[in-house]
């Protein structure tokens, strides 16, 4: 049975669910259905890891033959975790890994919404929910609904230096790819072909990359807590039908018909002022390890 050997480890709202789609599609490339296992986030227990067990983990890659270049998956909560880098690291030493970086305000501000449409987050504003960090670290003023508090910090989350720095302590830096969202957006393709070549798969001559995981909410709320967060009882309800795939089916079909698209509100430009000086000194650190000019970031 193949191991996987290249991991989309983070960051999540960086591109990560565009770029497993796009590769994915590859005839050379193999990467499991299910995107987001989670398995090496021995640290978030209660994140739904959708994967419990080495046995059933391996299951996701059996699928995958002599024609497949590169095994992969995709996992943006590993890089945030304080685990999951050393446990892949023991996995597979030799594996290759792609790290998707943005700018840390916008990283936050996208996860907050994020957190919203899953409803794991209340707090529809954004500045609010910014300072309910300290008593949410204390276990204070956490919804019910969410049940991996770390997911609601977002100055831990968007610190993407630091992530970095515990990342290139176990892994050596000739096997890590580095990618900004803001590359992707500019040139998809060739951010594309450069990863492609850091798998050392050929290209595919793929031209059309259409855009995933944009900002969303739910058009019916009361639908989509249903469907994304249920209470106790339902959600092992739910959690069984989502293991037989006729059922899965018609779970995608109505959470993609109840998903639209949706803009940010906007913050007001005191509280982006302090959140820019909030990540300066990290962003200085994140330039430094991967070697690029990340000063506009501080605008």
């Amino acid at each position: 049975m193949r191991k996987p050997d290249f991991f989309i480890v983070g960051a999540g709202k960086c591109g990560t669910t565009a770029l497993y789609e796009y590769l994915r599609a590859h005839p050379r490339i193999f990467m499991p259905a299910v995107k987001e296992p989670r398995y090496f986030a021995f640290d978030m227990p209660r994140l739904m890891n959708r994967v419990a067990t080495l046995e059933e983990y391996m299951a996701l890659f059996e699928a995958a033959g002599p024609q497949h270049l590169a095994v992969g998956e995709a996992s943006p909560q590993y890089l945030y975790s304080s685990a999951a880098i050393r446990g892949i690291r023991e996995f597979n030493p030799s594996a290759r890994l792609i790290v998707m970086l943005r700018n840390p305000v916008d990283l936050a501000h996208a996860a907050h919404m994020e957190c919203l449409y899953w409803f794991v987050e209340e707090e529809t504003d954004f500045e609010k929910a910014w300072r309910l960090q300290p008593l949410r670290r204390k276990g204070l003023m956490v919804p019910r609904s969410c049940s991996q508090v770390t997911v609601l910090l977002w100055a831990d989350m968007a610190r993407l230096g630091e992530q970095v720095r515990r990342l290139l302590g176990v892994f050596p830096r000739e096997q890590v790819k580095f990618i900004l969202l803001e590359d992707l957006a500019a040139n998809t393709r060739a951010v594309y072909e450069d990863v492609l070549s850091f798998l050392g798969v050929p290209s595919d001559g793929r031209t059309a990359f259409p855009r995933v995981n944009e900002s969303k909410r739910n058009r019916v709320r009361w639908l989509g807590r249903l469907l994304l967060n249920p209470p106790p009882p339902l959600g092992a309800v739910r959690r069984f039908a989502l293991r037989t795939p006729v059922l899965r089916g018609l779970w995608r079909l109505a959470t993609r018909l109840n998903t639209a698209p949706a803009a940010r509100a906007p913050m007001r430009p005191e509280f982006r002022r302090e959140l820019v000086e909030e990540f300066r000194e990290d962003v200085d650190l994140l330039a430094e390890l991967i070697g690029r000019d990340l000063s506009h970031w501080h605008r």
